[in-house]
């Protein structure tokens, strides 16, 4: 049997480290296309067999300027997974920024491919207006798109609320249950 691609999106979020035990997950049903951003880097490592996507133009690759599409750009890939999703790049998805790789893939991508939003920050970004209108905007704009709530939780600090990231084995049975039901709405 095939397996299904998916391309895994991780911001620059402190709670990226929990992205390496979804690749994990992932990696046992799914063909994973690791894209990460450079804020990223500094809260998640994985393991020197995976190939990382980090750049829009990647000589190992294709030769800059070869028209030839790069593999995270396929059309068939199943499944876009933003996790965990930074305010900033829901900011810049919201307002169609596309200046980095994870913005750009969810720029030339959003139309064709279902994307899972899985939020995680800091649980003042959460009681934000600006953040919570960038949420109703992407939930208003496209059908193809879906944003998670957030879990309660503590945070380092020691203050407790909303804006912790879904836990990695369940974003991964959900994962599982959108592709099987095709239901991303």
């Amino acid at each position: 049997m095939v397996k299904k691609h998916i391309n895994l999106i991780v911001t620059g979020s402190s709670q990226a480290n929990k992205a390496l035990e979804l690749y994990q997950l992932l990696k046992t049903e799914f063909d994973i296309n690791v894209i990460v951003s450079e804020n990223a880097k500094h809260f998640v490592h994985f393991p020197d067999d995976v190939v990382i996507y980090d750049k829009l133009y990647d000589t190992d690759q294709y030769e800059i300027g070869d028209e030839t599409d790069s593999i995270i750009f396929r059309t068939n890939v199943a499944l876009n997974l933003v996790y965990p999703a930074t305010v900033d790049f829901i900011a810049k998805i919201t307002h169609g920024i596309a200046n980095d790789l994870p913005t750009t893939l969810f720029a030339i991508a959003n139309a064709m491919v279902p994307t899972l939003i899985f939020p995680g920050h800091h649980t003042n970004f959460e009681k934000s207006p600006f953040y919570q209108r960038n949420i109703q905007i992407i939930h208003n704009t496209n059908p193809m798109v879906k944003v998670y709530d957030t879990f309660y939780g503590v945070f380092p600090d020691g203050e407790e609320g909303h804006g912790r990231v879904y836990d990695p084995q369940d974003t991964f049975d959900e994962v599982k249950r959108v592709l099987k039901y095709n239901d991303w709405k």
